[in-house]
């Protein structure tokens, strides 16, 4: 039995013949002790994966190595155990690695996505206190935090932040109060209904065919409609 130290990498676009000659040391240990952080062992699980995805038009020497970091992943699934120490640090949440994949690009409807959520919140911000001097029961509100105590109260809230919203308070979005009253009536059913009727689906739809405003009205629905907003206010 031979003991070893095993280092994983995501960068798989390199030389290779590291990951040729981990797969042969490994095949040589049958039977012995492979030392690794937990770190490099996932690392190189998610170099396994990539490969898969982005070595079918490489040259074939980079084909081959990707053929070893499978092969190697495979008789780590096949043939090894794992035996973990200080198990309740290597699992906690805190731990977890987060490995980007592709090339870097900006998140889906950057930056309106983050500067609609915080118009948002500043809406409810100036809602719940309002709010919860009629409601001291369903709303808390002070100098640190603001809370939604129960269903209601997040039916309450919804359904003012929607009014707000079509009243062209939110200041991505203010050209709403320029729409008809049949769009405007069914925006709001849109925005504020978990299941909205058919006929207001249509209605929105048809009326903000453009990306922009499908995506705006989209990201509201999820955090009105869906309850996402209130979902975040009402835990501690």
């Amino acid at each position: 039995m031979c003991p070893g130290w095993f280092v994983g990498s995501t960068d798989i676009s390199t030389t290779p013949l590291p990951g040729h000659l981990e797969f042969l040391l490994l095949q040589e240990m049958r039977g012995g002790i492979v030392l690794c952080e937990p770190e490099s062992l996932l690392s190189f699980k998610l170099s396994a994966l990539e490969s898969t995805l982005g070595g079918k038009d490489e040259a074939t020497s980079v084909q081959d190595h990707f053929r070893s970091i499978l092969e190697t992943q495979y008789l780590f699934d096949k043939d090894s155990r794992d035996v973990i120490d200080e198990s309740d640090v290597v699992f906690s949440t805190k731990s977890e690695l987060t490995y980007t994949m592709g090339q870097k690009q900006t998140a889906d409807f950057s930056p309106w996505r983050r500067r609609l959520i915080e118009s948002i919140l500043g809406l409810a911000a100036e809602t719940i206190p309002k709010l919860s001097q009629q409601y001291p029961d369903k709303f808390e509100a002070d100098s640190k935090r603001i809370r939604v105590l129960d269903r209601s109260a997040s039916r309450m809230l919804a359904e003012q932040l929607a009014q707000r919203i079509l009243d062209g308070e939110l200041p991505e979005f203010s050209h709403v109060t320029g729409q008809e009253a049949h769009i405007r009536e069914a925006m709001l059913q849109y925005v504020l209904e978990a299941e909205p009727a058919a006929d207001a689906i249509a209605t929105v739809e048809e009326s903000f065919r453009r990306a922009h405003g499908n995506q705006i009205l989209l990201l509201l629905r999820g955090l009105i409609g869906r309850g996402v907003l209130s979902h975040s206010l009402r835990k501690r």
